[in-house]
């Protein structure tokens, strides 16, 4: 539900029938639900662990918060770091954390030359984790994708599928 919620806000935004602030309001309500949603999950002991994030310079969060409620109703331990952030402290949390899996949302811009560098740099220190990357601009970076072994994720149920084979 949340998806299409947030894809038609979107759209109606970009045709100008909703405002900035309107758009804003609609984005902070969704997100403080999807936080709620994640606060109140307890995984259970000895599960597979997640890490979950934008990498730096994509700010747009709302995927990223909708796949990290997905993987934690599938069960994982979910940690959510947030948007926009550097490799090296996508690394450290990877060294602090062990998990199974790194999840990056990669939703705008379709075009940072600043992007695959950040790939390369995390790809270093997953010490062993899968990459798994989805988003609406994911396929733009699809080259470096492959290059670093990422798996590419097509929307919500491939993503819970890619969960189960993990």
């Amino acid at each position: 539900v949340v998806a299409p919620l947030m894809e038609r806000i979107g759209d109606l935004w970009n045709e100008g029938s909703l405002r900035v602030a309107h758009e804003h309001l609609a984005s902070s309500a969704v997100r403080s639900f999807l936080a709620g949603m994640l606060s109140n999950n307890e995984p259970s002991r000895g599960a597979p662990r997640a890490l979950i994030c934008t990498p730096l310079h994509q700010a747009h969060e709302m995927g990223a918060l909708i796949i990290s409620v997905t993987a934690a109703f599938e069960g994982w331990d979910v940690t959510y770091l947030g948007p926009s952030l550097p490799a090296e402290e996508i690394a450290a949390a990877v060294l602090q954390k062990s998990p199974r899996a790194v999840v990056l949302s990669i939703g705008y811009p379709p075009d940072d030359p600043r992007l695959p560098e950040q790939l390369r740099k995390l790809n270093r220190h997953l010490e062993g984790a899968a990459l798994l990357v989805g988003g609406n601009s994911a396929q733009a970076y699809g080259d470096v994708l492959e290059a670093v072994g990422a798996i590419y994720v097509n929307g919500i149920s491939e993503f819970r599928e890619r969960l189960r084979n993990l």
